[in-house]
């Protein structure tokens, strides 16, 4: 028994170092191994491993191009499209200067000293002049603004200011005058400026003097008697502390006056580049609170 079990044990690990050798095929012809695997790829094998037919090809399952003679006559049914592709220009290659071991100091010294951003320097004043039309339509928002006030007796009473000015023909005064002030700084400082043999026109105080009693007249000129008196009171608190002189002193340009008299003692502030919306609290002399 002892004998029997020693040569099961030697005999064991040569049974284990034995290999599985692929039987024959029955024609007795053996395939290589490259025609093993390609003719295993064209089969189809269930989950069991047994071949059961062929693959299905790919030209079956997808759309096949259109042939290269259909595209031949749609190009020559299109004789655009060569010459499209012929006038399309080919994109520029960018390339990298040589490398170069010398440098030249000098230019480096030029390339360091320019500007980074020389476009900045080549700024000029452009003339964009405002046209008579574009000028008179801001006169004309400033007075519906000015005519948009929510207290209906304040309201009549500028109406009628807004149509005095207008049978007296101030706007047309305003708009001639702004239009002379267009232009880039120096030709407006230029137009102001009396030239050779000239005086320039400055008005007179008295003439001033003139124009701001006849806005206060037109000030004073109210339907409700109430605010009639109230505005009486505040011109002639007005005229105690010397206001209308003081004014009349610091009314030295024509433009302002113009724009002063036609909206009625409230000053707007209409300049070249348009109108500013901004009008001041008080009618300088005229439309002062009473304490």
């Amino acid at each position: 028994m002892e004998k029997e079990r020693h040569r099961g044990r030697q005999g064991a690990p040569e049974q284990r170092s034995r290999k599985v050798t692929p039987l024959p095929p029955r024609d007795g012809r053996s395939m290589p191994t490259k025609d093993l695997k390609a003719a295993a790829f064209h089969e189809r094998i269930d989950r069991h491993g047994n071949i059961f037919g062929a693959r299905v090809e790919t030209k079956q399952t997808r759309i096949p191009p259109p042939s290269k003679t259909l595209e031949r006559q749609r190009e020559e049914h299109l004789p655009w499209r060569g010459k499209m592709l012929e006038s399309v220009p080919e994109p520029h290659s960018l390339s990298s200067p040589p490398y170069t071991k010398k440098r030249d100091p000098v230019s480096e010294r030029d390339l360091q000293r320019r500007p980074p951003f020389p476009q900045r320097g080549l700024r000029e004043w452009v003339l964009q002049e405002r046209t008579e039309k574009q000028i008179l339509n801001d006169l004309n928002e400033a007075t519906m603004l000015y005519l948009n006030c929510p207290e209906p007796t304040e309201a009549a009473a500028r109406r009628q200011r807004v149509l005095a000015g207008d049978a007296r023909g101030q706007t047309e005064e305003a708009v001639a005058r702004l239009m002379k002030q267009q232009g880039p700084p120096e030709a407006v400082e230029r137009r102001g400026s009396p030239q050779l043999g000239q005086t320039p026109t400055i008005p007179s105080k008295e003439q001033v003097m003139r124009e701001l009693q006849e806005v206060t007249k037109q000030y004073l000129s109210c339907i409700d008697p109430v605010e009639a008196v109230a505005r009486r009171q505040r011109v002639l608190l007005g005229d105690a502390e010397g206001l209308l002189e003081k004014t009349a002193g610091e009314c030295v340009s024509p433009d302002i006056l113009a724009v002063y008299v036609y909206y009625g003692g409230e000053m707007l502030n209409v300049g070249v580049d348009g109108l500013s919306r901004e009008a001041e609290a008080s009618d300088l002399v005229l439309d002062m609170e009473t304490p």
